[in-house]
């Protein structure tokens, strides 16, 4: 469930993205694959 923190607050603002990238990095691949907050959990939930 932490990970949809990360995913909403780079959601909402990039620039929290960069440090979030350092920490997470499955932000990265979310950024590129989060194009509707829908699919951006499937995706994330795939991996993990």
């Amino acid at each position: 469930m932490f990970i949809f923190y990360p995913l909403g607050v780079h959601y909402r603002h990039r620039t929290m993205t960069i440090t979030q990238r350092r920490q997470s990095p499955i932000d990265i691949k979310s950024e590129v694959v989060c194009h509707d907050p829908e699919h951006c959990k499937v995706s994330i939930q795939s991996p993990i």
